[in-house]
């Protein structure tokens, strides 16, 4: 039986779609989960004693606290964080207040990004970007256009949240994918050069 070369650790703070598809496709590699209830110095002890021996990629998938500098140096530059809009528009948004932000700047792709973590929220370099057509497919663009060009009124929250509604199912048609894909292309490439002996 081969060993594994590495540890895959999800910083997750949902227990939706993507973290579960995540999980389930890397089951075999045992992932850490680790969520904003857990005590960080805890985690830093524990991620140091694996790194002996395998080298660690993270990605981090809705976690909503900032990782500290000591735990992201454990990861040597393979920390990764998936947002679910344009860097940086939606920078330090998450969630439906990122995807409304996408919406009323009159975007008329969707994107995904995965970008490296540092010590700051979507700082880090962009890495991946998929884009997606939601709005012109979603979307009923000339009333949004009508809406934005009406300085008296802003979105009314009934087509916004119908709007934040597709984009997010559209998020989660796409993103697993998207993100799996990532981490195993990380894997074999990136990793396959670097395997501590």
């Amino acid at each position: 039986m081969s060993r594994t070369l590495y540890n895959l650790v999800l910083f997750t703070s949902e227990s939706g779609n993507l973290a579960k598809f995540v999980g389930n496709h890397f089951k075999s590699n045992n992932p850490i989960y680790i969520s904003p209830d857990d005590d960080l110095e805890v985690v830093f002890h524990h991620l140091v004693h694996l790194s002996i021996r395998r080298r660690l990629i993270g990605i981090s998938v809705g976690y909503t606290k900032l990782i500290p500098k000591n735990i992201i140096d454990l990861f040597e530059g393979q920390l990764f964080n998936t947002h679910p809009g344009e860097l940086p528009l939606t920078r330090g948004l998450y969630g439906i207040t990122a995807i409304q932000k996408m919406i009323t700047s009159y975007k008329s792709l969707g994107r995904i990004t995965i970008h490296r973590v540092d010590e700051h929220y979507d700082t880090g370099s962009v890495i991946a970007t998929i884009t997606f057509p939601y709005l012109t497919e979603l979307v009923d663009m000339q009333l949004l256009y009508e809406l934005s060009n009406n300085n008296d009124s802003p979105i009314p929250k009934d087509y916004l949240y119908e709007w934040t509604v597709d984009y997010s199912r559209m998020l989660k048609l796409i993103e697993p994918t998207f993100v799996v894909k990532f981490i195993d292309n990380c894997f074999k490439t990136k990793l396959k050069s670097h395997i501590k002996k």
